[in-house]
C-alpha cells in the first residue's frame, strides 16, 4: 500500500505549484496562463497533479494572494514601534511601511491583477479577514499618536495606506529627472512633514 504523503510535503508541492504560477501570471497575464502551463511550469506532466490542490486556476491565484500578503508583518511591525510624541510614531509607522511595501512588490502586483481580472474581491476578503486585527493594531497606537476622538480610526488607516502606496509606486515610475531633483532623505522628511502638518501647516525641510 502505498505511503501517504505527509502534510508539510503537500504544502510544499502547493507552494511550488503557487510559485510557478506567479512566474507565469507576471510574464504573460492571468488570462493568457492556462493550468496546463503552470502543471509544466511546475513539473507536472499534467494538470491532474493540480487539482489535487487547487480546484482551479482562480483558487491559485487566491492561493497566491494569501501567501504573499504582508498583512501579517505590517501589523505586527506597527505594534513593536515606539515612540515617545506623535511625531516619532508616524514617523516610524510610515518608514516601517515604506519598507515594507518596497519588500512586497510582487504581493502588489498581484494586486492589480486582482483589481483588472476580479474586481479586487480576493484582496477585500483577505483584508476583511483581517479587520480585527488591523482595529487592534489602530486601537494599541491610537493614544500615543494623539489622533482626533472626531475621527474614525478607519480614517487613519486609509489616509496611511494612501501616503505609502503613493509614496512607493510614485519612487518606482517617476523619471530620475524627477526624483533626482532630491535626496531620499529628503523625499521622505517633506512627505512626513505634510502627512503631519498638513499642506498649510509645513514647516520646510533643511537643504
Amino acid at each position: 500500500m502505498p505511503e501517504r504523503q505527509g502534510s508539510s510535503e503537500k504544502g510544499e508541492q502547493a507552494m511550488a505549484i503557487l510559485n510557478a504560477a506567479e512566474r507565469l501570471f507576471f510574464a504573460q497575464g492571468y488570462n493568457g496562463t492556462s493550468m496546463r502551463t503552470i502543471a509544466k511550469e511546475a513539473g507536472y506532466r499534467s494538470v491532474a497533479g493540480l487539482y489535487n490542490h487547487f480546484a482551479d486556476k482562480e483558487a491559485i491565484f487566491e492561493g497566491l494572494i494569501r501567501a504573499r500578503q504582508p498583512y501579517d508583518d505590517i501589523i505586527a511591525q506597527v505594534q513593536a514601534l515606539n515612540g515617545d510624541t506623535p511625531e516619532e510614531l508616524i514617523s516610524g509607522i510610515f518608514q516601517s511601511l515604506t519598507q515594507l511595501m518596497d519588500a512586497h512588490m510582487d504581493f502588489f502586483r498581484l494586486v492589480m491583477i486582482d483589481y483588472l481580472e476580479f474586481g479586487a474581491i480576493h484582496v477585500r476578503e483577505l483584508i476583511n479577514d483581517i479587520r480585527d486585527r488591523i482595529y487592534g493594531m489602530v486601537q494599541r497606537i491610537t493614544p500615543v499618536a494623539n489622533l482626533s476622538e472626531e475621527v474614525p480610526p478607519i480614517v487613519f488607516i486609509r489616509l496611511m495606506g494612501i501616503q505609502v502606496f503613493g509614496y512607493v509606486m510614485t519612487k518606482n515610475i517617476m523619471p530620475e529627472s524627477f526624483l533626482g531633483l532630491l535626496s531620499d532623505e529628503q523625499w521622505r522628511s517633506y512627505t512626513l512633514d505634510l502627512i503631519l502638518n498638513g499642506m498649510v501647516g509645513i514647516k520646510g525641510v533643511q537643504q
